[in-house]
């Protein structure tokens, strides 16, 4: 069984990453942990610099708990300018994963109505099941 679970170092996404591990682990799948580090073109060098290093600590320490449980992990690390969606559906398109995993935003309905939300966006058009995590 492949999982790739999508982090963004949230507490939801945290805490989606440990009940994946939790309902998971007694199957011995294949966990792909996913992050893209969306930093606003609009920020300077410096800030772009800091962003994605502070993301790549966050992910390191992910990857650190999930081995810690003895799973099997494959880290996906992009740096991605644009919209998170179209290098996480790419993924989920190459790797042919049996689950993909979020945790969700906890956006207010309004918010969510005009800006949309991932996991609400992978619900509608991936091509495996989606867990979200509440």
């Amino acid at each position: 069984m492949k999982i790739i679970v999508c982090f963004d170092g949230s507490e939801n996404s945290k805490r989606a990453l440990e009940k994946t591990m939790d309902l998971f682990k007694p199957l011995k799948p294949k966990l792909m942990l996913s992050m893209v580090s969306e930093i606003p073109s609009s920020f300077s060098a410096d800030a772009i610099e800091r962003g994605i290093a502070y993301d790549k600590k966050v992910f390191s320490e992910a990857l650190e708990l999930v081995k810690k449980q003895g799973m099997d992990v494959e880290p996906l690390f992009f740096e991605e300018r644009g919209d998170a969606r179209h290098m996480i559906m790419n993924e989920i398109k190459s790797k042919s994963p049996d689950l993909v995993v979020f945790g969700k935003r906890g956006r207010g309905r309004l918010e969510e109505m005009i800006m949309g939300s991932v996991s609400s966006y992978f619900v509608r058009h991936a091509p495996c099941p989606v867990l979200v995590i509440h």
